[in-house]
């Protein structure tokens, strides 16, 4: 958010208010051991991840909030992280075999 001022009643907002309410959150989280994402501190206060409507997040900071969710998730979940870490080395065992069998087939020597 970054104009509190427009939206009457909820123009007592502020960057400070919002921070106090997030630190509460973090709090809330930490205490019932719980993963939290914290999106707000994603977005650094950078307005141009903000829709023109100055509450919303646009397309790219849609994006940005998705980054911190998985991330949070992927840290934080091993059965994620390790499903993912497989599958990257499948794609990797996958290419490298396609590669060596194109390589194979290659052959430079006229003798």
């Amino acid at each position: 958010m970054s104009a509190y001022n427009l939206y009457p009643p909820y123009d007592q907002g502020s960057p400070e208010a919002t921070e106090i309410y997030n630190e509460v959150i973090r709090q809330l989280a930490e205490s019932n051991d719980c993963l939290l994402a914290d999106v707000y501190a994603a977005e650094g206060r950078a307005d141009w991840l903000i829709h023109p409507d100055t509450v919303h997040a646009n397309d790219l900071g849609h994006r940005i909030i998705g980054h911190r969710v998985f991330e949070v998730i992927a840290q934080n979940c091993s059965c994620v992280a390790a499903r993912v870490t497989q599958e990257l080395a499948d794609d990797r065992a996958q290419v490298e075999a396609t590669m060596n069998q194109r390589r194979n087939l290659q052959n430079y020597d006229n003798s």
